[in-house]
């Protein structure tokens, strides 16, 4: 039985992949666990900066030990933007396994992702588009990995009547709040739309390689359509079988699905989703899903 190791950071959608991986690792018949590294758990508070590397050392360490305890055929990392090339050919090295990588966010930090490619013997990215850039990078194998659903999560769910009126609505929006994603969202504001996020702006910054989250604008139309908190797991699936549309407005790109896609058809939604490059790969364009290629189209469809 193929045993393969997934390694995750410290956030709540690395994790999530990290567990779903598992799920679907051992429900295809390998044995998979699932292994936390979180080096800046003390350290990335400003007054313990000086441990930082103390404690990259200890984190370091617990992933050596449990990689020899499991003796893996495999390490999949999910992101891992904190682990540097050094641990991953330690890795190598000592247990001869395979290193890989499935990296969920460029193009827009394909400046921290191209850094890191090189060290994996394969460097899966979600941007058909960025494969390029980590083979010129000199990443030994660079290819292109989209998202997917879980059947046993992702799916159509029948509501209590309780659950029927906190969760209906017309439209709906679930994820991070972007710049982007508002313009296309403040045209629909009102009482028909419901955003599951909390009310912050969070923007990429390629030319820093580095996120930035200030408050949604006071005077921003969305703040009446924001429920305050994220939703996840079980309670997404519900969210998406109550609502009549759900809108998929994307963070960044031009060519690369993002999970919602995925999770909200595994849901039997009627989607809105933007255009991306590759969907119709991917979907029936029209039958699986119905698209919309700008805000006007959008506030049309």
């Amino acid at each position: 039985m193929p045993k393969v190791l997934v390694v995750h950071p410290y956030t709540r959608t690395s994790t999530q992949l990290a567990g779903l991986c598992v799920r679907g690792l051992n429900g295809i018949g390998c044995l998979a666990e699932a292994h936390l590294f979180h080096p800046g758990r003390y350290s990335s508070r400003p007054w313990l900066g000086g441990f930082k590397s103390a404690e990259y050392a200890l984190s370091e360490r617990a992933l050596m030990r449990r990689t020899a305890s499991f003796s893996p055929d495999l390490v999949l990392v999910i992101k891992g933007e904190e682990l540097l090339p050094r641990t991953i050919d330690a890795i190598r090295r000592t247990f001869r396994v395979p290193v890989a990588d499935w990296w969920t966010d460029d193009p827009c930090l394909l400046g921290v992702s191209s850094r890191i490619s090189p060290a994996y013997d394969v460097f899966f990215t979600n941007d058909p588009d960025s494969v390029p850039s980590h083979s010129r990078a000199g990443c030994r194998r660079a290819e292109f990995l989209t998202f997917a659903c879980d059947p046993a999560l992702h799916r159509r769910t029948e509501l209590t009547e309780a659950e029927h009126g906190m969760y209906a609505c017309d439209m709906v929006f679930v994820g991070l709040l972007t710049p982007r994603r508002a313009r296309f969202l403040e045209p629909l504001a009102g009482p028909g739309l419901r955003i599951w996020s909390k009310p912050v702006l969070q923007e990429y910054l390629p030319e820093t390689d580095s996120i930035t989250r200030r408050p949604l604008p006071e005077g921003s139309p969305l703040r009446g359509c924001v429920t305050g908190r994220e939703a996840w797991d079980e309670e997404l699936a519900k969210i998406y079988s109550a609502a009549k549309i759900v809108l998929n407005v994307h963070a960044h790109g031009s060519s690369d699905p993002n999970i919602r896609v995925f999770e909200a058809t595994g849901c039997g939604a009627f989607l809105l989703s933007e255009c991306r490059r590759v969907l119709g790969d991917l979907f029936c364009i029209g039958g699986e899903v119905a698209c919309f290629s700008g805000p006007e189209e959008l506030k049309a469809q």
